[in-house]
């Protein structure tokens, strides 16, 4: 069955083609920050947690949201609210970004469940980065987004990473979900659909809901 995630469209990147837009999770908190510098300042950190990570709409739904490849439904999206809001009580707010406003040949593409589970056997085997094979590295660090429908053909769960900062005027805030410990067992898509509220991603929401009802 196909599903219908709303207006979707896509550019190509020569032959290939990635979604009009890209979507990043961050506090209400972190938000603030971000308009008053002006930018969404990607994360500095040690190994593969540096960058921006984005997600497209379609396959959030269906795997992060629904049901990817290793893990049950809704379990990265909870896990990922859990990571973000990490306090008693925290405003998550869902931001849209033009793909076209991004520098194509910086973006990258990995699936989330094959760089987790390369980063436990990377502790367990104390191995050096620089050891590893080819395959490896681009599930720790990402692959060319072009590259990015061969991911998603394997049923997984896959995030951008942006190494760049993106203009305020680039970002368009989209809703926001008070998210507390208390509420850890709502339903995911009450959640989802309160960031998506009065857009067209609701549509999707709607749609990918009746679908794993089925």
């Amino acid at each position: 069955m196909k599903i219908d995630h709303g207006k979707f469209l896509q550019y190509h990147i020569g032959r290939h083609k990635l979604k009009k837009n890209l979507y990043h999770i961050t506090t209400k908190e972190a938000y603030q920050n971000i308009k008053k510098e002006g930018y969404l300042y990607p994360s500095i950190a040690n190994g593969t947690e540096s960058g921006l990570f984005l997600v497209d709409f379609p396959n959030f739904l269906k795997r992060w949201c629904g049901i990817s490849k290793n893990y049950p439904q809704g379990y990265l999206f909870k896990n990922l609210l859990s990571h973000i809001a990490g306090r008693e009580c925290e405003d998550v707010v869902l931001l849209r970004i033009p793909t076209e406003v991004l520098e194509k040949n910086a973006l990258k593409v990995r699936s989330v469940e094959r760089h987790a589970q390369n980063i436990v056997k990377i502790r367990e085997r104390q191995k050096n980065i620089n050891e590893l094979p080819k395959e490896t590295i681009k599930a720790l660090f990402g692959d060319f987004a072009k590259y990015s429908p061969q991911y998603k053909q394997k049923r997984e769960a896959v995030e951008y990473i942006y190494p760049y900062e993106i203009k305020l005027s680039n970002i368009q805030e989209m809703g926001t979900f008070r998210f507390t410990k208390s509420l850890r067992k709502t339903s995911i898509w009450e959640i989802i659909t309160q960031l998506v509220k009065g857009h067209p991603e609701e549509n999707g929401v709607t749609n990918i809901q009746k679908f794993l009802n089925k």
